[in-house]
């Protein structure tokens, strides 16, 4: 029962992980751009990329176990 739940777990960071990744690097594609954004606004869009990935990784984890 323990192996299972630490296997589920890491399964889970490691979809965490890729689509954290995915959202960095969308970031970092809008940030190319020549686009001047205060630091606030860097500092939101960073916290809206995470949260995107965690909300896609629970979604995702969610359906692939179904």
């Amino acid at each position: 029962m323990i192996k299972n739940i630490l296997k589920n777990l890491v399964i889970f960071e490691l979809y965490s992980y890729f689509f954290l990744s995915l959202c960095i690097l969308f970031g970092l594609f809008i940030l190319s751009f020549k686009i001047t954004l205060s630091l606030k606004y860097r500092i939101l869009l960073i916290l809206g990329l995470n949260l995107i990935s965690a909300v896609l990784t629970y979604l995702y984890y969610r359906v692939k176990k179904i």
